[in-house]
């Protein structure tokens, strides 16, 4: 925060995202063996705004397609080390909007989890986590398979 107040924080601006994933999860409760994540919003103030879409096949299911929206209050951390990479981390509210998966209810809730680093490599991560009707679509993506972009005005985060 500059000058130690949320409202000077605030005047920096909103800060864009957006990611997409496309190929093998690096981690699946559900055995998903192809998937295609990709979702972009916004965040400001401490609320995030957004779409995101998944097409999940594999583990002997047929494929599904869920959408979700983002929504409500959400914590952006610039200046984290996660994995051993200095970065900024952004945790998303979500609600399936859409879904032809019988075993996940649209109004379903989650929470997705993101991390970018721009410190002298760029390292990307994602984690879904969903209430149980939908947690065949917990996932995580990692490596090149994943690209994720936090930014505000095109350069890094470095203050919420």
């Amino acid at each position: 925060m500059l000058g130690g107040s949320p409202a000077a924080a605030d005047s920096l601006g909103p800060v864009q995202w957006a990611f997409t994933g496309l190929g093998a999860p690096s981690t699946s409760k559900a055995q998903i063996t192809s998937s295609w994540f990709r979702g972009n919003g916004t965040w400001n103030g401490g609320s995030a705004q957004g779409t995101i879409r998944a097409d999940d096949s594999g583990g002997g299911s047929p494929k599904t397609r869920i959408a979700m929206s983002v929504s409500g209050t959400s914590a952006l951390s610039p200046g984290i080390t996660k994995y051993g990479y200095k970065g900024v981390g952004l945790v998303l509210p979500v609600t399936v909007t859409t879904t032809n998966d019988t075993s996940c209810p649209k109004g379903t809730k989650g929470a997705i989890t993101l991390f970018a680093s721009y410190y002298s490599v760029h390292v990307d991560h994602m984690v879904t986590r969903f209430a149980s009707p939908c947690s065949d679509h917990d996932l995580t993506f990692t490596g090149s398979v994943f690209k994720l972009e936090i930014q505000r005005n095109g350069a890094q985060v470095n203050a919420a």
